[in-house]
């Protein structure tokens, strides 16, 4: 038995008799390989569309931290004007009130500056995962759709042989 090479798969002859199963089952096998890039695509497509959710989420705490810090700080300018004027009445308990606020205030801006530190350290290594996602799918659909034309070229030639031995009965 003749045997051209495509790929890695044979096919018939010319002059081999190609029957309606054998062309079937040479169609089915030559797709199944698509069929596998396609679901390894989807799989990271969903990675991919996960990582960026986390990602986003990220960022809503970062803006959320950053978005508090200044809303301390500002607090903490109103205060130190709060508190000149409580220096110039005299007014004792209002200053040490004062002073109270601000030290809090500025050890909340600390964490939060901290926390919106730690979570854009977070997210750069996020971005990279992402980075590294969107290199996977990029590459699966490149194999999808060379799989794809490894396919159609190896469906096109079985079926011109199976039409041609055919032909020659």
């Amino acid at each position: 038995m003749k045997a051209e090479a495509v790929g890695k798969k044979k096919l018939p002859a010319v002059t081999e008799n190609v029957g309606r199963r054998a062309a079937c089952a040479t169609l089915i096998s030559g797709l199944a390989v698509p069929f596998a890039c396609s679901a390894a695509l989807g799989d990271d497509e969903a990675a991919l569309a996960k990582e960026k959710q986390v990602i986003k989420d990220l960022d809503r705490q970062i803006n959320s931290a950053r978005e508090q810090a200044m809303k301390d700080e500002l607090t903490i300018l109103k205060d130190n004007d709060k508190y000149v004027e409580a220096l110039k009445k005299g007014d004792v308990e209002a200053q040490k009130k004062i002073r109270a606020e601000v030290a809090a205030l500025e050890a909340d801006e600390k964490a939060n500056a901290a926390k919106a530190v730690a979570l854009r350290a977070q997210e750069e290594g996020e971005v990279a995962a992402e980075r590294t996602l969107e290199g996977k799918v990029s590459a699966d659909k490149k194999a999808l759709a060379q799989k794809a034309e490894e396919a159609y070229q190896y469906e096109a030639k079985a079926l011109d042989a199976a039409l041609e031995a055919k032909s020659k009965k």
